[in-house]
């Protein structure tokens, strides 16, 4: 089904085919590799507003701790982590992304590596603190599964997932064509309602809680969420939250 507007084209499926996964990646590739810059440049604007909760989602790991910035893009916050006194390892599927972070004047304890997140090898417990901005809507939903246990793995018991995501009032999976940041792209997306996600981080065996939700500014049924995400153990005082400011 084609859905088209003024500003974007939406190619939907249902269920996304076994030999789409590799294109639909690839796509998600070309689109931050053409747009490296303008999209870095995009980030430094919000940069406080995320670096104030890696403060407060961290606030509890003593230095020096370790982390991993899944998605990292240009690097902005996985170089905040390691002002914070973090090691810190920068994943990103864009070569020109990961290019622009490893150019920049960094502290000696912050690497990138250019790699598909879900191809990282991840030593278990061994990470303090991930941060997976506005990149889990790239995953593929027949994928996620076993990327959040992955990242669940990694982490270590008192560690703690940021998770910044995209929820909509209608769930489907899709190739959007679209000018984004000055530029033509296309790339896969999934869209995800809120019950969705929460359902999709509680059968991960994730206790969660909403620490921030707004407006999405394209978007009038969606919202950004802001997800703090901790292995469930079931003697933690912290019980899953349908969200805090929904």
């Amino acid at each position: 089904m084609l859905a088209t507007n003024t500003r974007i084209e939406l190619l939907k499926y249902e269920r996304p085919s076994i030999g789409m996964k590799a294109e639909f990646y690839d796509l998600t590739r070309q689109t931050y590799d053409s747009v490296s810059r303008e999209f870095t440049k995009k980030n430094i604007g919000i940069a406080d507003f995320i670096g104030d909760e890696i403060v407060r989602a961290t606030s509890h790991v003593p230095r020096p701790c370790r982390a991993i910035d899944i998605g990292c893009g240009g690097g902005v916050y996985t170089a905040f982590m390691g002002v914070l006194g973090f090691h810190v390892l920068g994943i990103d599927i864009s070569a020109a992304q990961i290019h622009l972070g490893a150019s920049a004047n960094l502290p000696h304890n912050v690497r990138f590596m250019h790699a598909n997140a879900l191809n990282v090898p991840l030593p278990p417990d061994s990470m303090d603190f991930i941060l997976i901005n506005s990149m889990f809507h790239h995953i593929i939903k027949d994928d996620r599964p076993a990327f959040l246990m992955r990242v669940k793995r990694a982490l270590k018991d008192n560690g703690s997932i940021l998770l910044i995501t995209r929820a909509h009032g209608e769930s489907y999976e899709a190739l959007i064509k679209e000018r984004k940041l000055g530029r033509m792209t296309q790339r896969y997306a999934a869209r995800s309602t809120v019950q969705e996600l929460d359902d999709t981080f509680a059968q991960a065996g994730f206790s969660f809680e909403v620490l921030h939700s707004e407006p999405h500014s394209d978007d009038p049924d969606g919202v950004f969420r802001h997800y703090l995400l901790r292995k469930h153990h079931p003697d933690l005082i912290m019980a899953n939250t349908r969200g805090r400011n929904t």
